[in-house]
């Protein structure tokens, strides 16, 4: 993820959030990029934060769910790359996609959430070219 010039965060929803898996995956994520770019203080000093290994990375956040639960897990998501000092990819509508519909496991019938899911690619690739030069 260090090494990344964008970095794509996609979770399916699992009651209504990130899975456990991708939760995990970020809090370790950011605590060890934090420390990678700041030394430990002693007890009392502040931090004055210098970024991370996160740092100007372009990050791009995706979630699926059957009905519903989309909007947090994204939020979720979001958050994380704020936090972290990324820079946040844009879309014409919300990274979302639905599968799940009576059962099935079918986000390749998702027409729209696949049409959302191209325009963003086109706008992370974008991105990345215009910050590369």
């Amino acid at each position: 993820m260090a090494r990344a010039d964008a970095i794509l965060l996609a979770t399916p929803v699992y009651p209504a959030s990130m899975t456990a898996e991708m939760k995990a995956l970020l809090d370790r994520a950011g605590f060890s990029g934090r420390w990678a770019s700041n030394a430990m203080k002693a007890t009392g000093e502040n931090y004055q934060w210098s970024g991370n290994a996160f740092s100007g990375k372009v990050i791009a956040p995706i979630s699926v769910a059957q009905r519903t639960g989309q909007a947090l897990a994204l939020s979720e998501l979001l958050m994380w790359a704020a936090c972290n000092d990324c820079i946040i990819v844009g879309n014409t509508y919300w990274n979302m996609g639905v599968a799940g519909k009576g059962g099935a496991v079918n986000a390749a019938e998702d027409e729209e959430g696949l049409g959302i899911m191209r325009s963003l690619a086109e706008r992370i690739v974008h991105t990345v070219e215009k910050l590369n030069g």
